[in-house]
């Protein structure tokens, strides 16, 4: 992330922009990988609707937003 761009919107935007571009191209689900821990991404994603279905890649989380 760019310094200072936290909490402006810009990944909310970048992650909606994706999800249109997978809609667009017939796509009904959208995922994304996180390593787990404080001060990590998953609040963000949560918040943006992705799901945890208890899968893991790797050793990191799984989040799945339906499209």
């Amino acid at each position: 992330m760019v310094p200072g761009a936290q909490g402006r919107g810009v990944g909310r935007f970048a992650v909606s922009a994706v999800a249109a571009e997978l809609r667009r191209q017939g796509a009904t689900r959208m995922y994304v990988t996180w390593h787990p821990g404080d001060g990590g991404p998953e609040g963000f994603y949560r918040k943006l609707g992705f799901e945890l279905k208890g899968e893991v890649s790797g050793d990191q989380t799984v989040g799945v937003l339906t499209l």
